[in-house]
């Protein structure tokens, strides 16, 4: 069995609604305007001194500022698209199970009932159903693999 641990995670943030407060709280840091204060570096502290990126051997802390906000910017973007679509996919995903299996995998994560509980009330045998649940995780793991290491 290769399920991820993060797997599992992913799935109970869906079920439990954590997931939709990840992704809003990922579109607000997506949607932050930096102001001209966190360009102005006249009273930040250097722990290091500032390397030179040009022929002039002069440091512009003030660029230096705007490229690492930039990056801040197009990073939470990404994070942002990640998980928004992971959550769509975790959706799509989801409508090609009936609600035995839903109820499986539920039980499987810890979501409501015992595993036990759930296969004792599916209409599989326990063997038949650990394996339709491991069949399932595989299946949304690979999924979740996709969504954050496709870009990578």
């Amino acid at each position: 069995m290769r399920i991820n641990t993060t797997t599992k995670t992913y799935l109970i943030y869906y079920f439990n609604g954590e997931l939709d407060s990840i992704i809003e709280r990922l579109r607000k840091r997506k949607n932050q305007k930096f102001t001209d204060d966190y360009y102005c570096t006249l009273n930040s502290i250097q722990m290091r001194p500032a390397m030179s990126t040009n022929k002039t051997d002069t440091a512009d802390l003030t660029a230096l500022r705007a490229v690492t906000l930039a990056d801040m910017s197009l990073t939470s973007k990404r994070y942002y698209n990640r998980y928004s679509g992971l959550k769509k996919d975790i959706k799509k995903q989801l409508k090609n199970y009936n609600q035995e299996e839903l109820t499986l995998l539920k039980a499987a994560l810890g979501i409501g009932c015992t595993q036990a509980e759930a296969i004792q009330a599916a209409s599989f045998s326990t063997y038949k159903a650990k394996q339709k649940i491991n069949e399932i995780l595989n299946e949304f793991d690979d999924i979740i693999r996709g969504v954050f290491y496709e870009s990578e």
